[in-house]
């Protein structure tokens, strides 16, 4: 049995990214606005730091059915939070995953480096640059438990064979999971700007499945610009 001390520590962070999430406004289909701060946190999947608290705050929660929009949003309790901030050398993204069956039910597995964490409960990152005229992809993905796949995404394939210095790590609590991961700008090229994009992929009892995503369709094909050169 949990003891008290350990129960009222689990309430107080659930407490706590309910507070320090709020009501995250959906992005446009445009350039949008994130902090650059001095600070540095623990890539622990934890989100404690202050830095979390400043950064701007978007959902991905646009209903993705057969790659297609639906025109609705997830309902409550399935809902993913995004809040995103940057340094001189990394972007930092911060997720609250919301899934009434966690813990007790999990579609998630420990994977090696570029499994297939995409099969789980997991979260994918887009991200698109410049570069010498046209546009690389890079495909970041992780499961509920950390298991990391990236590559590029070229003539609508994926290539796995690029490895980037990228970190996450997860944290499950009673009905969500949260994830906390820098993306070094090194791995990005360096570029003035990036177009992003998120998805998600959420499993209830049975193996039933949820799409959802930032912007919907079109997730390999990002068009939420950030200007990292400001």
């Amino acid at each position: 049995m949990r003891s008290e001390s350990a129960c009222l520590a689990a309430a107080a962070f659930c407490l706590y990214w309910t507070l320090a999430f709020g009501v995250a406004e959906k992005a446009g289909s445009s350039s949008i606005d994130i902090p650059k701060l001095e600070s540095s946190v623990d890539i622990d999947g934890q989100l404690w730091e202050d830095a979390w608290s400043r950064a701007a705050a978007f959902t991905v929660n646009e209903e993705v059915a057969t790659r297609k929009a639906t025109g609705a949003m997830l309902p409550p309790g399935h809902e993913t939070a995004l809040k995103i901030w940057r340094s001189a050398d990394a972007l930092y993204l911060g997720f609250r995953c919301e899934n009434p069956d966690m813990p007790m039910f999990m579609n998630a597995q420990p994977r090696g480096r570029d499994g297939a964490p995409f099969s789980d409960e997991c979260i994918e990152i887009f991200i698109t640059t410049p570069a010498g005229g046209s546009r690389s992809s890079r495909q970041f993905v992780f499961n509920a438990l950390g298991s990391m796949y990236d590559g590029t995404w070229c003539s609508g394939a994926p290539d796995k064979e690029w490895n980037g210095e990228w970190q996450v790590a997860a944290a499950i609590v009673r009905g969500a999971w949260y994830a906390e991961v820098r993306i070094p700008l090194s791995d990005l090229g360096r570029p003035g700007y990036i177009l992003i994009n998120c998805t998600r992929v959420s499993y209830g009892q049975g193996r039933k499945s949820r799409l959802s995503a930032w912007q919907a369709p079109g997730w390999f094909d990002p068009v939420f610009r950030i200007d990292l050169d400001k």
